[in-house]
């Protein structure tokens, strides 16, 4: 039964009820105010809650009625169901919206004017507030989002693992597979977990490993973080090569006594491993090869 009533009021509030379920609750409502009763009357006795239940639902039948008209104010009704609702409805209105995909995607138009493709098996909140205060989503699985632009408020999607924020974009936010990632198709977004932030600007990547986030250029090489620990001022060869190892996930190896002990002043911060390399081995007049992530300089 209470069912049954949830369903009849969300069509209503929603405009999707039939002019049967209209015509009974309007009738309901002017008997409310000749009656002077008020909502907080409905709020707290249980046993005139489940008799207005009882005559709502008893009235909806297939049958031919007289028409009457009433005239009440509609805010006034939505104080009234607020009242009538059971707590899973109340405050219906002011609910984050939700959307859930089974077996195929669903495309979804939030109020700014921003485009979001939700893939099979996930499921997106849009925050109560989006829009007004905020542009704030929750997503659980894989989704495409491309961005009004609004400098004002940012556009914020937080994952189960990854966090995502822009100002007008596009990107694809995926937790669904092996690795969650993020992929920008347009514009500049910014990434972070709780212990690491990533800039990405078009056609740039992120992964989440279980050592941490991992940026990825076009061409899908790893591009390093902008940690100062990459900003060396007369660093030694050891230093240079265990953080490099550790920011590309290889190892560097060489048999050249000398290149141990050479200092290296340099920014390496955003940058491919590959041009790092190059740069490297051209100031010192050395060359590398790579196999299986292993780099030996010569």
């Amino acid at each position: 039964m209470e069912k049954k009533f949830k369903e009849i009021l969300k069509h209503y509030l929603t405009g999707k009820s039939t002019p049967l379920q209209d015509k009974v609750i309007e009738d309901f409502i002017y008997n409310m105010q000749t009656t002077n009763k008020s909502s907080n009357d409905l709020i707290t006795d249980q046993k005139l809650k489940q008799k207005i239940r009882l005559s709502i639902l008893k009235k909806i039948q297939p049958r031919v009625r007289k028409k009457r008209k009433y005239v009440f104010l509609k805010s006034a009704f939505v104080v009234l169901l607020i009242g009538l609702s059971i707590s899973a409805i109340v405050n219906y209105s002011q609910q984050p919206l939700n959307y859930t995909t089974y077996l195929e995607s669903k495309t979804i138009t939030l109020s700014d004017g921003s485009f979001v493709e939700l893939y099979p098996h996930s499921s997106l909140e849009v925050n109560k507030q989006y829009n007004k205060q905020n542009r704030s989503l929750s997503l659980k699985g894989k989704a495409f989002f491309k961005v009004t632009p609004n400098k004002e408020l940012a556009f914020l999607v937080k994952g189960q693992r990854l966090t995502t924020k822009v100002l007008g974009t596009s990107f694809l936010l995926d937790e669904q597979s092996q690795q969650n990632s993020v992929k920008v198709t347009t514009g500049k977004v910014e990434v972070a977990t709780q212990n690491q932030r990533v800039v990405l600007t078009k056609d740039q990547s992120v992964y989440l490993y279980s050592d941490g986030l991992f940026k990825y250029s076009a061409d899908n090489q790893i591009i390093s973080s902008t940690s100062d620990a990459l900003l060396m001022n007369k660093a030694s060869y050891q230093l240079w090569s265990t953080t490099l190892e550790k920011e590309f996930k290889v190892k560097i190896q060489t048999n050249k006594a000398f290149v141990k002990q050479l200092r290296i002043t340099a920014d390496y911060r955003d940058s491919k491993l590959i041009d790092i390399l190059d740069s490297f081995c051209f100031i010192h007049n050395l060359s590398y090869s790579i196999k299986n992530n292993i780099i030996t300089i010569n």
